[in-house]
């Protein structure tokens, strides 16, 4: 078969473009969440209910709270939230499939923290945290009220 030459129709003649005018939409803007903590945006939604679980239970956090150096130093560490229980200091480390299974994470260096500072972990996965009521509740379980 011969091959038809784009906008050519089989007379040889190019066909016409014709403009159809139509009333383009008006673009309605939604505003995006502010999913803002401590002045620094949310990884996550689960580590957005986490906060606000903590918040609403009373307790004083720390997001993002960089330990021996954090991401800066070799061996670093990044808590998702250090939050100040009562008798001992709370790493609450929320955790997805995607990020804390396999080859993305070290979970040994969490446990160095934990052993070295002699601080409490709670580790939250994503599956035990599908909503914000669930946080709440989970949160309420293992930590209590501020």
């Amino acid at each position: 078969m011969a091959k038809v030459k784009k906008n050519v129709f089989l007379t040889g003649r190019k066909s016409k473009k014709i403009k159809i005018p139509f009333a383009r939409p008006a673009k309605i803007s939604m505003p995006e969440p502010a999913w803002i903590i401590q002045g620094q945006s949310v990884g996550s939604k689960e580590e957005w209910w986490t906060s606000l679980a903590l918040e609403k239970l009373g307790f004083e956090y720390e997001y993002q709270y960089p330990v021996f150096g954090g991401r800066s130093v070799r061996g670093g560490q990044m808590l998702d939230f250090l939050v100040y229980t009562p008798g001992k200091w709370t790493i609450v480390d929320v955790l997805g499939a995607y990020w804390h299974t396999g080859k993305h994470e070290d979970r040994l260096s969490i446990q160095k923290v934990v052993v070295e500072k002699k601080w409490r972990l709670v580790e939250a996965w994503d599956y035990l945290i599908p909503s914000a009521e669930k946080a709440l509740s989970f949160y309420r379980a293992k930590l209590g009220t501020g």
